[in-house]
Order: C-alpha cells, then sequence, then structure tokens
C-alpha cells in the first residue's frame, strides 16, 4: 500500500469519526433552536383534556381544562394556607374569539375579544419564549441551559433551563419537555441571593388525555344562566 493511500484513509476514517461523534453529541444535546422547534411543533388535538397543577408552600392552585370543537373550559381552583390569598373559584369559556371570565366568588362575568388565531393555552410556552427575547434584550436575564434527560411519570423528557442572575438574587427556571409529544410536563421554579442557596418555590404539572372530551363536558356560554352576576364586555 502506498503511502498516499495510508494518508488517504487515514484522512477518510478521521472524518467519519468527526461526523460520527457530531451525529451522537447532536442526539445528546439539545440546542435553544432544538427545543425552541420542538415547543413550536407541539399542537394540542381538538379534543384534549389536561390537568395543570401548580404548588407552592402558601397554596395549591388546579385547573381543570376540556377542550373539543374549538370550545374550551377552563375550570380554576385554589387551596390556600394563608390568610392572604383571595380564593378562586371561577370558569372561564373561549368561543367565537371571545374569553369568557366567569367569576363564580365575586359574581362577575369579564368578557374580551381576542384575535383568530390566539392560542389562549400554553402560558408556560409563552413563558419559555419570554425568556428567549428577554436574553436577547439582556445579557444577564433568560440564560439558557440544557441539563440533559430525565424520566417525569413515566415519560422521557429533556429539561432546561433559564437563570436570571440579578445583582442580589438568582432566579432558575427548570422545563421538563416530553421528547415524544414535545409539550411542557412540568416546570420547577427556584429562587436565592446564589446559586448556592436556591430554594424550590413553585412547580407546576400538566398531565394530558387525548380524545376523552365529550359535548356533556363542555359548557356553552348562556347569560340567562347567570342572571345575578355583573357582565362587563370589553
Amino acid at each position: 500500500m502506498t503511502k498516499k493511500r495510508v494518508i488517504f484513509i487515514f484522512i477518510v476514517i478521521i472524518i467519519i469519526s468527526i461526523l460520527l461523534c457530531l451525529y451522537y453529541l447532536k442526539s445528546i444535546y439539545y440546542t435553544l433552536d432544538d427545543v425552541s422547534a420542538m415547543l413550536n411543533s407541539a399542537k394540542l388535538p381538538q379534543n384534549v383534556y389536561i390537568k395543570e397543577c401548580e404548588y407552592t408552600d402558601e397554596y395549591t392552585y388546579s385547573t381543570d381544562i376540556y377542550i373539543k370543537d374549538n370550545i374550551m373550559n377552563m375550570y380554576n381552583i385554589r387551596e390556600s394556607s394563608s390568610e392572604n390569598i383571595v380564593d378562586i373559584n371561577s370558569l372561564i369559556i373561549y368561543e367565537n374569539q371571545k374569553v369568557l371570565d366567569i367569576d363564580n366568588i365575586n359574581k362577575i362575568i369579564t368578557v374580551s375579544n381576542v384575535e383568530k388565531n390566539y392560542d389562549i393555552y400554553n402560558q408556560d410556552k409563552y413563558s419559555f419564549f419570554n425568556s428567549v427575547q428577554q436574553h436577547g434584550l439582556y445579557e444577564h436575564l433568560g440564560i439558557y441551559k440544557y441539563c440533559g434527560k430525565e424520566n417525569i411519570d413515566g415519560k422521557k423528557c429533556i429539561k432546561v433551563s433559564f437563570t436570571d442572575n440579578d445583582e442580589n438574587s438568582i432566579h432558575v427556571d427548570y422545563y421538563y419537555i416530553d421528547i415524544e409529544s414535545n409539550l411542557i410536563i412540568q416546570v420547577k421554579s427556584y429562587s436565592g441571593s446564589n446559586i448556592k442557596e436556591l430554594q424550590l418555590i413553585k412547580t407546576k404539572t400538566w398531565e394530558y388525555k387525548f380524545d376523552v372530551v365529550t359535548d356533556s363536558d363542555i359548557i356553552k356560554f348562556d347569560i340567562n344562566n347567570y342572571p345575578d352576576y355583573e357582565y362587563n364586555e370589553f
């Protein structure tokens, strides 16, 4: 075998090794662009039930969400362990480009118009992209990090974080994204005076069940069902 042929084979081996390494790194590391594309590709079907829960030391906030045929019902309940937190018992109905917030405690109905393609749900998806936007404006905010993979309730997830480094405090949000559905299923928020003294301040979880919502689960708004409620439309 000639010297040139040996050198050629050696170069080919190096190139193949580099390509394999790049492929491997791509399979184990998710860039911000990768995760952003995942979240943007996640689409909820027209029939889905979602259980959303938020936990802190002071309260537990739960939301039952029923979506069917472009109508969404959101039932919000908050259980409080603090006298300073106002109780919540409300139903939010989204239909015909209107959001109706029915406050059952104060007996107030607030109606507002929304854009045709407005996505009333996926608020934590908006929080994710808000952190991206903040980092574009301020380098010390929304610092992205890929944290690996974890199993959450039997689902294989990627874990990423956004860190806000303020002068006297630090805040970190960890997002757990289901690899199969590309949906956020958990967010944990930590705060502290420095990275070594972070404490968990809030946990949010989501459970999705597809094609289980029936017509009987969906309430369509009828003002006649709320005769003693104050009605405000904007």
